[in-house]
């Protein structure tokens, strides 16, 4: 197997099944006319500006998601004006705009002024199911849902307020320092590919994860970034929408269609606060230059209730049978898995005994020949809804031609255990169900491979270490750490002790990577998604380089000798980690082709 037999990332073909338009939103603040509940004619004014939005809006095909502010509100309804139900009847969506959450405020405070936002606005005669303004350190998520709101925007960086310091993602260790969701206004997260793509979720303290069964859809997009700033930034006021502002959100838009997926709705929402209007003419402009986009079946124009419409609630899985402690596990393998579904298993992990939630993907055009097999194994401290929840990418890797197996680690997810941290118990549970793997029905056990992502790595590559015979012939490593001093710096999650040897031996990829007696295929964009540096790509390259393994790959290039340095052209551009799943297909490819 040569450099070449893996393509260039660079130039991979597009995947069957182009993915659907983008769906555009814009969620148009209503706020900034301080005084109007008091000032009828400042009222009108802010009204009228309002409704040549919308005149411009319609006149092109788009509709808007109107968000009032609780001052519009009471000044509509002293006014005795018609706003809320005239746009409604014109198909538009009104929600609120809280503009709650900079001081922290205690649950039950916040529900219930949520609520009472909310009912003041229906008390018009309208139906309230989308609210933005609520970003913050107390637990906005579930005041939202207790509010009875369907769906959020409005997502920026002061969001991550609420999420635990020890497990914010990289780059907002200085959120705290933000007093008020003015200075952290920055669209988040930061990952373009996940903005772009609405999850549902429950709980304040882990909102970035995605829970399809959970009652409300997080509407990210750039919906922290007001339209009319979209040129001149946040730091400019007041911004006025031009042309300038158009080629923007175009540029936006070309961004947004290069991580659409055949597999999930992908919506770019933003913002539009009004409370300085801009020139009359400027909306047309705008809504022109953006209809050429909707006329070529590239975008489409909905409300907020229709966005979160693309994405139901689904229910989740039974739990797992009971596990029995004093029944050892059974060493016979068929003895050790139970079916429970056409797709779905529990192995046992024969080490800690634990039951192991095993699903499998395979490709939406069926096939009678035999598949190869991908075992995902998930980053962090995630399981196998990081592979199933939107944009797909298990699906994606499995409509590339592979039956895909995507599992919940001990104390993960669904399944049984406490969580070990990638350590032994963990490896074993891996090996546990690599074997299964090779036994699906509709599986060549002669073409079965592991796919690690990020902090995964450390399991896969200590499972082939460990477990030298298992039926896996390949490792493909998608930008994973490669001992402790890359996994957070020894105080992430995977533990706290730089000095704890005994915990470490089980934990470091460096030293199982240079164990393993498979093609080992690196991964490795430019901009790593944690990493700072390339160091922790040079020694895994380097380690492999030194063990059993008869094929080493740095993306497209194998590596013969060990390197000094990593050239840069080996390395991906940034953009190709939004299509990981494409990428690691192609290689998947080519090794199950040798």
């Amino acid at each position: 197997m040569d450099a070449g037999d893996v393509p260039d990332e660079g130039d991979d073909a597009a995947p069957d099944g182009a993915a659907d338009p983008v769906l555009l939103g814009i969620s148009v603040h209503v706020e900034g006319f301080q005084g109007e509940a008091g000032d009828r004619q400042k009222y009108m004014r802010h009204r009228q500006t309002l409704v040549e939005t919308a005149d411009a809006a319609e006149a092109h095909g788009a509709r808007l998601s109107f968000e009032l502010s609780a001052e519009f509100t009471a000044a509509m309804a002293r006014w005795g004006d018609d706003f809320a139900t005239l746009m409604a009847s014109r198909g538009h969506a009104i929600g609120v705009h809280a503009d709650l959450g900079g001081t922290p405020i205690p649950l039950d405070a916040f529900t219930h002024q949520l609520a009472e936002r909310k009912a003041a606005i229906e008390a018009q005669g309208v139906t309230v199911t989308h609210v933005s303004g609520i970003c913050s350190a107390s637990d906005w998520v579930e005041a939202a849902i207790g509010a009875g709101f369907e769906s959020a925007t409005g997502i920026t960086e002061f969001c991550v307020k609420s999420i635990p310091a020890e497990h914010r993602p990289p780059g907002y260790e200085d959120i705290d320092a933000c007093a008020r969701p003015s200075e952290c206004h920055v669209p988040a997260p930061e990952d373009i590919f996940q903005r772009a793509h609405p999850w549902r979720t429950s709980t304040s303290d882990a909102w970035l994860r995605n829970e399809p069964d959970s009652p409300i859809v997080i509407v990210a997009g750039e919906s922290g970034t007001s339209l009319p700033c979209l040129a001149e930034g946040p730091d400019v006021e007041p911004c006025v929408l031009d042309t300038s502002d158009n080629a923007r959100f175009l540029e936006l838009l070309g961004a947004y269609e290069d991580v659409a997926s055949p597999a999930t709705p992908t919506v770019l929402n933003i913002s539009w606060s009004i409370g300085v209007p801009s020139p009359a003419e400027a909306a047309d402009s705008f809504f022109a230059a953006v209809e050429s986009e909707v006329t070529a079946g590239r975008a489409t124009w909905e409300t907020l209730p229709q966005i979160a419409a693309h994405f139901p609630r689904v229910a989740v899985d039974d739990p797992p049978p009971a596990a029995d402690p004093d029944t050892p596990p059974p060493a016979d393998l068929e003895r050790n898995a139970v079916q429970v579904g056409e797709d779905r298993w529990w192995v046992r992990n024969p080490t800690s005994g634990a039951w192991l939630w095993v699903r499998t993907l395979a490709p939406v055009e069926p096939t009678a020949d035999p598949l190869p097999v991908v075992v995902m194994v998930p980053g962090g401290a995630n399981g196998a809804s990081k592979f199933l929840q939107p944009p797909g990418d298990g699906q994606a890797i499995a409509d590339a031609g592979n039956l895909v197996v995507v599992f919940d680690p001990d104390g993960r997810g669904r399944s049984e255990g406490v969580e070990d941290a990638d350590g032994y118990a963990h490896q074993d549970g891996l090996a546990a169900v690599v074997r299964l793997a090779a036994s699906l029905p509709g599986a060549d056990p002669d073409r079965v491979g592991i796919v690690s992502y990020s902090y995964g790595v450390t399991m896969a590559s200590g499972a082939l270490a460990r477990h030298p015979d298992l039926p896996a012939r390949y490792l493909v490593d998608w930008e994973g750490p490669a001992n402790r001093l890359d996994t957070g710096g020894c105080a992430g999650y995977a533990g706290p002790d730089c000095a704890d040897e005994a915990y470490w031996a089980e934990r470091e990829a460096s030293t199982f990577i240079g164990q393993i007696a498979v093609p080992y295929v690196r991964v490795q964009s430019a901009r790593d998604h944690v990493q700072a540096d390339q160091e922790h790509t040079l020694t895994m390259v380097n380690a492999a380089i030194a063990g059993p393994a008869p094929i080493v790959m740095l993306n497209s290039y194998r590596v013969e000798t060990a390197l000094d340095a990593i050239p840069p052209t080996w390395l991906l551009p940034d953009s190709v980690d939004a299509r990981k799943a494409r990428t690691i297909a192609a290689h998947l490819e080519r090794l199950n082709a040798h």
